[in-house]
């Protein structure tokens, strides 16, 4: 990284940059409606909150219960991919793809990674338990492991992110819990991870 790279400034808000940014306040205002999220937290925490909402929603329409203590850790470690998913979808709809190169997308990124996770599973990211670490070193090895041998799993994860801020339906429901079964399986199907 050279030294320009730290002080790159992110690319100016063009008019379509910022009707993309409107619809996706639009959208996830309306989420925080229907979800009870206060619309005065800072927009992390609400699209962290509106990530964890579509963690469950993806196990449940997997017939999966939410992740507990005794929750397999390949079970855990698939959520985590499909939670990381949803960071990379939900920071594109909030900054879009232009800024991905800049250095306050990346801070911003792993806020809302460690903000979402942390909640999710109910451990501190920065400084986890034994069982988090195992967690967090599985997820991470299987999101590599998918984007170097199933990239269109991962998109569609993206895309089902997407459609869910959309709207909440059947289908939106439904392409959820399928991509988390899916990942599971592929998981289950690709050992050793």
């Amino acid at each position: 990284m050279s030294l320009f790279d730290l002080f790159r400034k992110k690319p100016s808000m063009t008019p379509e940059r910022l009707l993309d940014y409107g619809v996706f306040l639009r959208d996830l205002n309306k989420h925080c409606d229907e979800l009870g999220i206060d619309r005065d937290q800072h927009i992390l925490a609400r699209v962290s909150r509106f990530l964890m909402f579509g963690g469950d929603l993806a196990r449940g329409a997997a017939g999966v219960e939410s992740v507990t203590p005794e929750t397999d850790h390949l079970e855990c470690a698939a959520s985590l991919n499909m939670l990381t998913q949803g960071v990379h979808q939900m920071m594109m709809e909030k900054n879009g793809e232009e800024n991905r190169q800049t250095a306050g997308y990346k801070a911003e990124w792993a806020k809302l990674w460690e903000l979402t996770m942390a909640s999710f599973f109910g451990w501190d990211v920065a400084n986890p338990n034994v069982r988090g670490v195992a967690i967090m070193d599985l997820g991470s090895r299987l999101n590599r492991r998918l984007n170097a041998e199933n990239l269109p799993l991962q998109q569609r994860s993206c895309d089902a992110w997407g459609n869910l801020l959309i709207g909440l339906n059947d289908q939106t429901v439904s392409e959820m819990g399928g991509i988390y079964a899916e990942t599971v399986g592929w998981a289950k199907g690709n050992q050793p991870i």
